[in-house]
C-alpha cells in the first residue's frame, strides 16, 4: 500500500511540472527502484541472471523489475527506464556487456555508491 501512495505522489509531481505520462511512469519506476535500494543493506551484489529472490535484498535489475511490477503490473525489458539505465551504464564503463544492468551490478568493482550514482544519472536523463 505504501508503494501505491508513493506512486500517486510521484505522478502528481510529474503533472505539476508538465511531464508526459510516459515520462512520469519511467521517473516513478526509477525513483521506486532507488527507494528499494535505499541502503547498502538492501543491495545484493551477487545476483543470478533472471532470478530475483523474495528477500529484502535486491540487485539493481531485481529492484528495477520489482518497481516496474509494483507500478505497472509488469516489467518492460525494452522500456524507457531499462533502456536509459543500460545506456547510462554503457557510458560509465567501457565493457561490452551482454546484460548490462545485471552484469554491472555483479562486477566486483561496483559499489553501492556506484549503483546510486547510476540511478541518479539515469533519472536526470529522463527528467531532462
Amino acid at each position: 500500500m505504501k508503494y501505491k501512495l508513493l506512486v500517486i505522489f510521484l505522478f502528481s509531481l510529474g503533472i505539476s511540472f508538465g511531464q508526459s505520462s510516459v515520462q512520469q511512469k519511467n521517473i516513478a519506476i526509477l525513483q521506486l527502484t532507488d527507494s528499494l535500494l535505499s541502503s547498502a543493506d538492501n543491495w545484493s551484489q551477487e545476483g543470478i541472471f533472471k532470478v530475483c529472490n523474495t528477500q529484502k535484498k535486491y540487485t539493481l535489475q531485481c529492484a528495477l523489475i520489482q518497481a516496474s511490477i509494483l507500478l505497472e503490473d509488469h516489467y518492460k525489458h525494452r522500456g524507457v527506464a531499462s533502456r536509459t539505465l543500460r545506456k547510462t551504464i554503457a557510458k560509465k564503463v567501457d565493457i561490452d556487456f551482454k546484460h548490462p544492468i545485471f552484469e554491472y551490478n555483479n562486477l566486483p568493482s561496483t559499489t553501492f555508491s556506484d549503483i546510486k550514482e547510476i540511478l541518479s544519472q539515469t533519472l536526470n536523463k529522463i527528467k531532462n
